[in-house]
């Protein structure tokens, strides 16, 4: 019975010397940017449907407008992104991430009310600008991903690449658009219904990083993301900034 308290504290010291190894190797890191959009399914069949909901009648092929994964790209804006992470060292100039991350892509209006515009001048030649008004239709991404960061010290600078997958969440709000100046004289809304998806994704990109002391280091990047979603893959660029704290 003697011996167990001295066992108890043997462990508890291994358990401190060996926890205390293993911080030495980990850091905190957070940052914030700009993301823009690539391309989607978002949209891609939107013109056509909203026409042939609102005149009764599918437009001739030659009048239909592009069914684009561009879309994307074309009637979302450049949105904000954050994200935090942890990173192991696994060995010298490389290292294990875990980051989680959230992205969020405004509805470009001024676009939508421009192409439908355009749309509807062609469908019925002569009409006046018709005063759309369209809102909602943010675009929030989840993602969780597991990254490889390889890097070659140059001492005040050290430049880095980075890649990886993991798993992301899409959710898109309801676009609701309206007019009460309609070509044929009526008012007509049409609602585009929120959508929620989940994909894995790859990632690649690459940043640097300084040494402004020991413990805190501040890095600039820029990755390229892709989600398998189904029918076209989401894809989009973030540009951030941010700190690395080394726990050491």
């Amino acid at each position: 019975m003697k011996r167990l308290p001295i066992a108890i504290l043997i462990l508890a010291v291994m358990v401190q010397l060996g926890f205390g190894q293993w911080t030495q190797k980990i850091k905190i890191y957070t940052g914030a940017g700009a993301v823009f959009p690539r391309e989607s399914f978002f949209l891609i069949d939107f013109f056509p449907k909203m026409i042939q909901n609102v005149y009764g009648v599918q437009l001739e092929k030659s009048l239909q407008p592009v069914s684009s994964a561009e879309n994307f790209e074309t009637y979302w804006n450049t949105g904000v992104n954050i994200g935090a992470g942890l990173e192991y060292e696994l060995r010298r100039h490389l290292s294990l991430q875990l980051g989680f991350h959230y992205a969020l892509f405004g509805f470009n209006e001024a676009q939508v009310k421009t192409d439908l515009n355009k749309l509807f001048k062609t469908v019925q030649a002569g009409v006046d600008v018709v005063d759309f008004s369209a809102n909602r239709g943010t675009v929030g991404i989840y993602s969780i991903a597991l990254n490889l960061k390889a890097s070659l010290p140059t001492g005040f600078f050290t430049p880095y690449l980075v890649g990886g997958g993991g798993f992301m969440i899409l959710n898109q709000e309801p676009v609701e658009i309206s007019s009460l100046n309609e070509p044929l004289g009526a008012s007509f809304s049409y609602r585009i219904p929120e959508g929620k998806t989940s994909a894995i994704t790859g990632m690649g990109g690459g940043g640097i990083q300084i040494k402004l002391s020991k413990t805190i280091h501040p890095f600039v990047e820029g990755i390229y993301h892709l989600g398998l979603t189904e029918n076209e893959n989401t894809t989009f660029y973030t540009f951030k900034a941010g700190l690395v704290f080394d726990l050491k």
